[in-house]
Protein backbone atom coordinates (compact mmCIF):
# COMPACT_ATOMS: atom_id res chain seq x y z
CA UNK A 1 0.00 0.00 0.00
CA UNK A 2 1.34 3.27 -0.90
CA UNK A 3 1.91 5.90 2.30
CA UNK A 4 0.62 8.92 0.08
CA UNK A 5 -0.84 10.62 3.17
CA UNK A 6 1.89 9.87 5.62
CA UNK A 7 4.57 11.28 3.24
CA UNK A 8 2.13 14.27 2.64
CA UNK A 9 1.96 14.69 6.72
CA UNK A 10 5.84 14.27 6.90
CA UNK A 11 6.40 16.87 4.40
CA UNK A 12 4.36 19.56 5.85
CA UNK A 13 6.03 18.80 9.21
CA UNK A 14 9.36 19.06 8.12
CA UNK A 15 8.09 22.44 6.68
CA UNK A 16 6.68 23.52 9.88
CA UNK A 17 10.10 22.85 11.70
CA UNK A 18 11.89 24.77 8.92
CA UNK A 19 9.41 27.58 9.68
CA UNK A 20 9.69 27.29 13.04
CA UNK A 21 13.57 27.81 12.67
CA UNK A 22 13.20 30.67 10.57
CA UNK A 23 10.57 32.16 12.91
CA UNK A 24 13.60 32.13 15.80
CA UNK A 25 16.18 33.60 13.85
CA UNK A 26 13.95 36.35 12.58
CA UNK A 27 12.73 37.71 15.64
CA UNK A 28 16.17 37.80 17.31
CA UNK A 29 17.79 39.22 14.37
CA UNK A 30 14.63 41.48 14.84
CA UNK A 31 15.17 42.28 18.20
CA UNK A 32 18.75 42.82 18.02
CA UNK A 33 18.46 45.08 15.58
CA UNK A 34 15.89 46.75 16.84
CA UNK A 35 17.88 46.85 20.48
CA UNK A 36 20.84 48.60 19.02
CA UNK A 37 19.72 50.56 16.95
CA UNK A 38 16.60 51.97 18.95
CA UNK A 39 14.23 51.19 15.42
CA UNK A 40 11.35 49.19 15.48
CA UNK A 41 11.23 46.74 12.94
CA UNK A 42 8.14 45.51 11.42
CA UNK A 43 7.42 42.45 13.59
CA UNK A 44 4.46 41.37 11.10
CA UNK A 45 6.88 39.49 9.08
CA UNK A 46 7.61 37.14 12.07
CA UNK A 47 3.81 36.60 12.93
CA UNK A 48 3.25 35.46 9.56
CA UNK A 49 5.76 33.41 9.62
CA UNK A 50 4.31 31.59 12.71
CA UNK A 51 1.12 31.17 11.49
CA UNK A 52 2.23 29.66 8.59
CA UNK A 53 4.12 27.14 11.43
CA UNK A 54 1.02 26.67 13.16
CA UNK A 55 -1.08 26.15 10.12
CA UNK A 56 1.24 23.87 8.39
CA UNK A 57 2.14 21.83 11.83
CA UNK A 58 -2.06 20.65 12.40
CA UNK A 59 -2.47 20.00 7.98
CA UNK A 60 0.61 17.74 8.68
CA UNK A 61 -0.62 16.11 11.96
CA UNK A 62 -4.22 15.51 9.90
CA UNK A 63 -2.18 14.22 7.05
CA UNK A 64 -0.52 11.69 9.45
CA UNK A 65 -3.81 11.26 10.89
CA UNK A 66 -5.41 10.63 7.70
CA UNK A 67 -2.86 7.89 6.38
CA UNK A 68 -2.18 6.33 9.86
CA UNK A 69 -3.55 3.06 9.02
CA UNK A 70 -1.07 2.87 5.87
CA UNK A 71 1.90 1.89 7.81
CA UNK A 72 1.13 -0.77 11.19
CA UNK A 73 -1.34 -1.14 14.11
CA UNK A 74 0.71 0.16 16.40
CA UNK A 75 1.60 3.01 14.08
CA UNK A 76 -1.91 4.01 14.53
CA UNK A 77 -1.89 3.45 17.92
CA UNK A 78 0.85 6.07 18.18
CA UNK A 79 -0.57 8.49 15.88
CA UNK A 80 -3.75 8.04 18.25
CA UNK A 81 -1.65 8.32 21.54
CA UNK A 82 0.45 11.90 19.81
CA UNK A 83 -3.22 13.39 18.25
CA UNK A 84 -4.68 13.17 22.25
CA UNK A 85 -1.03 14.65 23.83
CA UNK A 86 -1.72 17.55 21.32
CA UNK A 87 -5.69 17.71 22.31
CA UNK A 88 -4.81 17.24 26.07
CA UNK A 89 -2.19 19.85 25.98
CA UNK A 90 -4.32 22.30 24.13
CA UNK A 91 -6.86 21.82 26.71
CA UNK A 92 -4.55 22.69 29.49
CA UNK A 93 -2.61 25.67 27.30
CA UNK A 94 -6.71 27.32 27.26
CA UNK A 95 -6.81 27.05 30.78
CA UNK A 96 -3.56 28.79 31.75
CA UNK A 97 -4.47 31.74 28.94
CA UNK A 98 -8.47 32.13 30.50
CA UNK A 99 -7.18 31.78 34.51
CA UNK A 100 -3.61 33.01 34.87
CA UNK A 101 -1.86 36.70 34.21
CA UNK A 102 -0.79 37.71 30.71
CA UNK A 103 3.03 38.15 31.92
CA UNK A 104 3.04 34.44 33.33
CA UNK A 105 1.11 32.82 30.78
CA UNK A 106 2.70 34.10 27.84
CA UNK A 107 6.24 32.42 28.44
CA UNK A 108 4.13 29.15 30.19
CA UNK A 109 2.03 29.09 26.82
CA UNK A 110 4.58 29.19 24.66
CA UNK A 111 6.64 26.41 26.79
CA UNK A 112 3.31 24.24 26.64
CA UNK A 113 3.03 24.51 22.94
CA UNK A 114 6.62 23.34 22.64
CA UNK A 115 6.18 21.05 24.31
CA UNK A 116 3.29 19.74 23.01
CA UNK A 117 5.06 19.84 19.62
CA UNK A 118 7.98 18.22 20.79
CA UNK A 119 6.28 15.28 22.70
CA UNK A 120 3.81 14.40 20.16
CA UNK A 121 6.37 14.39 17.26
CA UNK A 122 7.85 11.42 19.34
CA UNK A 123 4.53 9.75 18.77
CA UNK A 124 4.11 10.58 15.30
CA UNK A 125 7.60 9.28 14.82
CA UNK A 126 8.11 6.42 16.46
CA UNK A 127 6.93 3.75 14.33
CA UNK A 128 8.39 4.92 11.09
CA UNK A 129 11.66 5.82 11.80
CA UNK A 130 15.09 4.48 13.39
CA UNK A 131 16.69 4.64 16.47
CA UNK A 132 18.74 7.65 15.51
CA UNK A 133 15.59 9.44 15.14
CA UNK A 134 14.23 8.85 18.75
CA UNK A 135 17.27 9.73 19.99
CA UNK A 136 17.83 13.16 17.71
CA UNK A 137 14.04 13.70 19.41
CA UNK A 138 14.83 13.31 23.37
CA UNK A 139 17.72 15.28 22.70
CA UNK A 140 15.79 17.73 21.24
CA UNK A 141 13.15 17.48 24.08
CA UNK A 142 15.99 17.49 26.79
CA UNK A 143 17.37 20.87 25.39
CA UNK A 144 14.25 22.51 25.58
CA UNK A 145 13.00 21.33 28.88
CA UNK A 146 16.16 22.37 30.34
CA UNK A 147 17.26 25.77 28.71
CA UNK A 148 13.70 27.07 27.49
CA UNK A 149 13.30 28.15 31.39
CA UNK A 150 16.57 29.64 32.06
CA UNK A 151 15.43 31.96 29.35
CA UNK A 152 12.44 33.04 31.62
CA UNK A 153 14.41 33.51 34.50
CA UNK A 154 17.11 35.53 32.71
CA UNK A 155 14.95 37.77 30.88
CA UNK A 156 12.70 38.47 34.53
CA UNK A 157 15.12 38.52 37.06
CA UNK A 158 18.19 40.59 34.99
CA UNK A 159 18.31 44.35 33.95
CA UNK A 160 17.80 44.12 29.92
CA UNK A 161 21.75 45.02 29.01
CA UNK A 162 24.61 43.40 25.90
CA UNK A 163 25.33 40.66 28.07
CA UNK A 164 21.70 39.49 29.37
CA UNK A 165 20.89 39.72 25.87
CA UNK A 166 23.38 37.79 24.81
CA UNK A 167 22.74 35.38 27.42
CA UNK A 168 19.37 35.29 25.55
CA UNK A 169 20.55 34.48 22.46
CA UNK A 170 22.88 31.70 23.96
CA UNK A 171 19.64 30.01 25.46
CA UNK A 172 17.41 30.29 22.44
CA UNK A 173 20.13 28.69 20.30
CA UNK A 174 19.97 25.57 22.58
CA UNK A 175 16.48 25.33 23.42
CA UNK A 176 14.86 26.22 20.63
CA UNK A 177 17.41 26.61 17.14
CA UNK A 178 19.12 23.14 17.83
CA UNK A 179 15.94 21.43 18.61
CA UNK A 180 14.14 22.58 15.85
CA UNK A 181 16.83 21.63 13.63
CA UNK A 182 17.07 17.92 15.10
CA UNK A 183 13.51 18.08 14.48
CA UNK A 184 13.79 19.35 10.53
CA UNK A 185 16.36 16.18 10.09
CA UNK A 186 13.94 13.82 12.08
CA UNK A 187 10.96 14.51 9.97
CA UNK A 188 12.93 14.49 6.56
CA UNK A 189 14.48 11.27 7.61
CA UNK A 190 11.40 10.05 8.17
CA UNK A 191 9.90 10.73 5.02
CA UNK A 192 12.79 9.62 3.21
CA UNK A 193 12.49 6.01 5.10
CA UNK A 194 8.80 6.02 4.12
CA UNK A 195 9.36 6.89 0.45
CA UNK A 196 11.68 4.20 0.32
Amino acid sequence: MKQKYTLRGLKYLTVTFFMLILYILLSNIFFLYSYANNIILPYQIVYIVMFISIITFFIGTFFLWKGRSEITEKHTNNIDKGLWLIIIFLVINTIFLLFLDKAITNSLSFFILNLMIMLASFYLLKDISNNKIRVAIWISIFLFVVFYPLITIVMYYFQSDYYVNLYRLILQILSLVIPYILFTFCYYKAYKIIKK
